[in-house]
């Protein structure tokens, strides 16, 4: 009987970005667990190099800035075999958990790996006693925010042998837990704390977000408000420039060079390219690293979505609106405004609309789904797959695919396209 052969598709796979007190992305953590094997029986060394085979993949292109960090969880028997130097030393952070202190080959190994330029990080902090090596060699110690009462993180904060150390609260999934990672020393944050909706007070939209959401209004009128909609396409010379380059990158692979609006709406179709419409215009909101990541995960959210409902045999219209629902999942919290103030002016599915307001419905379980594998919270994910009567192979190719998908389509179009 022939073996299977296993890539990085066959993993529960997530990038998590981690940002610095200003905002800034510092790199990504990436958390993973087998798809076929959820109780372990997958093998430390096969999965940890299919993680190190999807962080190469994430970059597609020119690879990593030297500033960009990859944040991986290695156990002592993939280190020891090697696994980690599979990746260049300038991006990756090899990242320990500091139970492991005690194993002696790994004494022995992690100082090779420092040598050669490999930063290293301790997991759950926890100032252990028989740990103290692992600390003295440690570049970035990871707390995780959700363990343990604030009072101990602080006391485990602030214990002594971290001078130097640059310290990364994990599992912060609010603007609190921000803050109190930040009082009691660190300046690295990864988290869900980003993606959650934070309207300190009511602020007006500028001209050009106004304008976006208008366009998005019009899309929704479907077919029939064509002309209209290529006129305020027309209209924004910004948006048309990168409307055309986008269609005329390799991406799309059309045969014919797209010159104008009517030329793409003719040869993609109504539908398909008010999709890649939506798209732009959502990465048009992106200002700044955390704005960017949120563009990145609406869009990759949405067609994880949408691969995963066409995979499940969803009718081919029930998939298209769950890709607006992902894509419009973050739109809250890009624009700083409320979510029904943004749906108010939209067409949009009862269903649809409903979720993004809260509401539990069939539409707002998928939305969880995506959400758990987002997180990293694979009991949850197990659960959401269980309950829909989801493949979990199919569910991590979906979503693997969709990462893929996403980092190759947003993309700056390259110069001959311009």
């Amino acid at each position: 009987m022939q073996q299977e052969t296993s890539t990085y598709h066959d993993v529960f796979l997530t990038k998590q970005p981690v940002f610095d007190g200003e905002g800034r992305l510092w790199g990504f953590e990436l958390r993973y667990r087998g798809s076929r094997n959820p109780d372990g029986a997958n093998s430390d060394n096969d999965l940890a190099s299919l993680a190190v085979t999807a962080a190469a993949s994430l970059c597609p292109t020119d690879g990593l800035s030297e500033d960009i960090r990859i944040a991986l969880a290695f156990s002592a028997k993939s280190i020891l075999a090697g696994v980690p130097e599979a990746l260049p030393p300038d991006n990756l952070v090899v990242v320990i958990r500091e139970t492991q202190a005690n194993n002696p080959d790994l004494k022995l190994a992690l100082p090779h790996l420092a040598e050669r330029g490999y930063r290293i990080a301790v997991n759950d902090y926890r100032a252990r006693p028989d740990a103290e090596w692992l600390l003295a060699m440690a570049d970035y110690l990871f707390i995780d925010m959700a363990d343990a009462p604030p009072q101990e993180i602080a006391h485990t904060a602030s214990r002594g042998g971290i001078a130097g150390k640059q310290l990364v609260a994990r599992q912060v999934d609010d603007v609190q837990t921000r803050q109190l990672a930040a009082t009691i020393g660190c300046s690295l944050f990864q988290g869900y704390f980003f993606k959650q909706p934070e309207i300190v007070s009511r602020r007006s939209l500028s001209s050009q977000e106004a304008g976006r959401l208008r366009l998005l209004k019009l899309i929704q009128r479907g077919d029939q408000a064509l002309e209209e909609l290529a006129e305020a396409i027309r209209a924004d010379v910004a948006l048309s420039y990168r409307l055309i380059s986008y269609l005329n990158t390799p991406f799309f692979g059309m045969r014919h060079t797209i010159r104008s609006v009517e030329q793409a709406v003719t040869l993609l179709g109504w539908r398909q390219m008010v999709d890649w419409l939506r798209v732009i215009i959502l990465a048009d909101f992106a200002n700044g690293d955390a704005a960017r990541e949120l563009a990145f995960a609406s869009v990759q959210r949405a067609r994880f979505l949408e691969l995963a409902a066409c995979k499940a045999n969803m009718h081919a219209d029930m998939a298209r609106s769950r890709f607006l629902l992902g894509l419009f999942s973050l739109l809250d919290v890009m624009l700083a405004t409320p979510m029904n103030e943004l749906l108010d002016p939209m067409n949009l599915e009862p269903e649809i609309r409903a979720a993004l307001l809260g509401e539990e419905n069939e539409a707002s379980a998928w939305l969880g789904l995506a959400i758990a594998f987002e997180k990293g919270d694979w009991e949850g994910l197990d659960a959401a797959m269980s309950a829909m009567d989801l493949d979990p192979a199919m569910i991590a190719h979906s979503y693997a695919e969709s990462l893929d998908w996403t980092a190759l389509l947003l993309m700056e179009p390259p110069m001959n396209a311009r």
